[in-house]
């Protein structure tokens, strides 16, 4: 999706893979999605890229606005690859000015955890779970990174988690900005 000015997603956007591996070609991936605007971003819905059992890998999600970008509270980001050999998928969010983030899930199991990308201009407000683990023994986890130009807020209930399962490697995870704050009670969980 392209637009010259604001985008808003409401409802459910699905892009999940079907199938199974009984042909013992595998499940195969989920799709890819993106949203470019020359102006604001906002996600309302709820989108599912997830891979099918036992062996799919999470979708690809994009975004890209020359404004702001935001996820609403309930709106999730599900790319995860599903079954024992799943890979994890992919989001990347970047925004000219503002990005609010909720819940991406990007897990993976023995293939691996996803990737996150998220960058703004300004200021970037995580609030929820970012998880990129890879699950079961040996697998690695996956990549987060988040760059603002000014200011990164973490709220209390911020997760962010890429870690593996020994002995493979626990996963990246980078925080950069001029400034970081942590918002609210108990400290956010850094895990990888």
């Amino acid at each position: 999706i392209s637009a010259g000015g604001n985008v808003t997603g409401d409802g459910q956007v699905n892009g999940r893979a079907s199938g199974d591996a009984a042909d013992l070609n595998g499940a195969g991936a989920a799709a890819d999605f993106s949203i470019i605007a020359n102006g604001n971003i906002a996600i309302n819905a709820v989108m599912t890229f997830t891979g099918a059992a036992p062996d799919g890998e999470g979708g690809d999600l994009d975004f890209l606005a020359l404004g702001s970008f935001t996820q609403a509270s309930t709106a999730d980001f599900l790319t995860y690859g599903s079954g024992l050999e799943g890979c994890g998928g992919r989001v990347s969010i970047s925004a000219g000015t503002t990005a609010t983030v909720n819940m991406v899930d990007v897990h993976g199991a023995t293939c691996g955890g996803g990737e996150v990308f998220i960058d703004a201009g300004t200021t970037i407000n995580v609030n929820k779970t970012i998880d990129a683990t890879g699950t079961g023994i040996d697998t690695a986890g996956g990549q987060i990174i988040i760059a603002s130009g000014d200011v990164l807020t973490l709220k209390d209930t911020a997760r962010i988690r890429a870690q593996g399962e020994s002995p493979a490697p626990g996963g990246i995870i980078e925080l950069s900005g001029c400034t970081i704050n942590r918002v609210g009670g108990p400290r956010p969980i850094i895990d990888a």
